[in-house]
């Protein structure tokens, strides 16, 4: 089994993002700090995913209606796809964001749900029962995007 102490969820989080990002559609993330002039329902789409079995979590992927058409245009063109959605685009992103996590932490056992989209201006996302959350905030030449992981343990 993989363990890497020196290295919190955190970073691993931060790392698999910008990795996914810079593999599936191109685009370089850097993080930045929560942005101050805007709440959390700021965010009009958000693809959400549920990791079932040694580390049972929610991970949410949250961005902006331009952010999205920014993310499928970049998406169809690295992949030569004409006629795809933003939800399969983003389903896509997150389920290689949460294997790409793996890869870097563990050979723990994980099973995905498939993911869901939510869309709609300034909708609210809550989760429940969960000890442990993991906010974190990136910005790019196609726009922001937030990405919250929630674990039971």
């Amino acid at each position: 089994m993989k363990e890497n102490t020196n290295i919190n969820a955190n970073e691993l989080y931060k790392n698999a993002v910008i990795s996914t990002f810079e593999t599936m559609i191109g685009v370089t993330l850097e993080t930045m700090a929560r942005p101050l002039d805007r709440g959390i329902s700021c965010y009009d789409v958000t693809c959400i995913i549920s990791v079932l079995g040694d580390m049972p979590s929610n991970i949410a992927l949250r961005i902006s209606d331009t952010t999205a058409e920014n993310i499928l245009a970049k998406y169809k063109k690295k992949h030569a796809i004409e006629n795809t959605s933003i939800s399969y685009c983003m389903g896509e992103l997150i389920s290689s964001l949460v294997e790409n996590y793996r890869s870097r932490c563990c050979d723990k056992k994980m099973v995905l749900t498939a993911p869901e989209v939510i869309t709609g201006q300034g909708h609210d996302l809550h989760f429940s029962n969960f000890k442990n959350i993991i906010e974190l905030y990136f910005t790019s030449n196609i726009g922001d995007a937030y990405l919250i992981v929630v674990h039971g343990g």
